[in-house]
């Protein structure tokens, strides 16, 4: 995770810096064993919502700093501790393991960095905001579809539809999905995301892990998530 930036507003529903950065954190939680979670340490916002995610211990995987300054104290102390890490050094990307450092590229090896002038791409910052086009859209079911999970919740994002007609993105989401290899039987549509989540939920029984991406209605889901821990409910058992 290389940014958090007020330039992706709006696009989720979310129109702050710090319950954005709790939203892409959902990522690190679900490291598996084994896994790292790469964070870029010249962001403020990243390193501060680390200590956040770990004071909570929602956060286990070993986190992998990278930087573009090799004197950047976040990285110096994790290094101290025993951390691992990835910086820019002399034009060169090197990880550093303690007091071992092995370059791995030079800077103007690394395709888009245009010899290191573009730093922003050096970083792996390459994300912008805007609506999502076709190729996005088709991309984003491939990204989903890697998980291979057992059941995917199509759903209708009102606010979210600039130039598109209703049903017109769940129906490109689920062509995509169906040609990637995804069952028919695995796929379901629904007309809202508290639909949404409503469905998922219903689906789930104990041990399944239920990713649950809420932008519109985000503030609804959650009354909704803490209304039913504080009822005990469980998969398996109905909502109401």
């Amino acid at each position: 995770m290389t940014n958090v930036a007020e330039g992706h507003f709006g696009e989720w529903g979310i129109f702050d810096v710090r319950a954005l950065a709790e939203t892409k954190f959902t990522v690190g939680r679900i490291v598996k064993a084994g896994g790292r979670f790469v964070l870029n340490a010249d962001d403020a916002v990243l390193v501060e919502e680390l200590g956040a995610e770990k004071s909570n211990r929602r956060i286990a995987a070993p986190v992998v700093w990278i930087s573009l300054d090799e004197h950047n104290p976040v990285v110096r102390e994790h290094v101290a501790a025993g951390g691992d890490a990835v910086i820019a050094e002399s034009g060169e990307l090197v990880l550093v393991r303690g007091r071992n450092r092995e370059a791995i590229e030079r800077v103007e090896n690394v395709p888009l960095a245009m010899g290191g002038a573009a730093k922003h791409n050096v970083a792996n910052a390459l994300g912008q905001a805007g609506d999502r086009d076709d190729t996005s859209i088709i991309e984003f079911a491939r990204s989903a579809w890697r998980m291979h999970p057992d059941r995917i919740v199509l759903k209708e994002i009102e606010i979210y539809l600039p130039g598109r007609a209703r049903g017109e993105v769940a129906a490109m989401l689920k062509t995509a999905l169906l040609r990637l290899g995804a069952p028919a039987e695995s796929l379901a549509h629904a007309d809202s995301e508290m639909e949404a989540v409503k469905a998922a939920l219903e689906w789930a029984r104990p041990g399944d892990l239920l990713l649950l991406p809420i932008y519109a209605e985000r503030s609804e889901v959650l009354a909704l998530m803490e209304r039913l821990a504080s009822a005990g409910w469980a998969p398996g058992k109905p909502l109401a």
